[in-house]
């Protein structure tokens, strides 16, 4: 087959580089592992333009994506079709407007999730939530053109809140030894929540994976 078949996706920024970090390749056009999420989701909702009988409306921008491609930028992703015994990526390589959101969505709650795992990785060891973003931030190329260091801060009290916990907000009462063991009982529910997000996570990929087995 010659050349590579590519689709775009409009991102904002940070997920780009988000995606630029899991691909293989770490280069636009990406690339992914045969198995991974992202290639078997993407495959599961390309389709061949020219079965459709017809198209909505909004669907309008998706093809003239199609046809006139826009090139790899920092809120626009390219990614290479992986090769699919059941569909033809030659002729099945259309991606409507409501797969595009359904995609931007999944990457999306990947990006949560990762940043929900390193939060509490380095909450139990201890270390400052400032210095944890500046680290995750640098882990994915992240700058604060991407996403505002801001707007990562007030994300992860969101997070924090949930459970009725802020780090730095002790009462005054409170001991040195009360606050450690608070601590450490928010750290134990954070980790067990992000464990049935995982779980979850774990299961729909399984799913997708049996469907496409069939």
């Amino acid at each position: 087959m010659p050349g590579k078949i590519t689709v775009n996706i409009e991102l904002k920024p940070y997920l780009v580089k988000f995606l630029l970090h899991c691909s293989m390749n770490h280069r636009q056009p990406l690339q992914f592992s045969r198995k991974s999420a992202y290639n078997i989701s993407l495959i599961r909702k390309v389709s061949n333009y020219y079965s459709q009988a017809s198209f909505p409306v909004h669907d309008r921008e998706a093809v003239l994506e199609y046809f006139r491609p826009s090139a790899p930028s920092r809120e626009n992703v390219c990614i290479i079709l992986p090769f699919n015994r059941r569909k033809n990526i030659a002729s099945y390589n259309y991606l409507s407007r409501s797969n595009k959101i359904e995609f931007r969505k999944e990457v999306r709650e990947d990006f949560n999730l990762a940043f929900h795992r390193y939060l509490v990785r380095h909450l139990r060891r201890n270390i400052l939530r400032t210095e944890i973003l500046k680290s995750f931030m640098e882990k994915y190329g992240l700058t604060e053109d991407d996403i505002k260091f801001e707007s990562l801060y007030r994300y992860s009290s969101r997070l924090l809140e949930e459970y009725d916990y802020k780090i730095g907000s002790y009462s005054v009462t409170e001991s040195k030894k009360q606050i450690s063991e608070n601590r450490q009982q928010f750290i134990r529910r954070l980790h067990h929540s992000y464990t049935k997000i995982e779980a979850f996570a774990t299961v729909k990929k399984e799913k997708i994976r049996y469907k496409k087995s069939l």
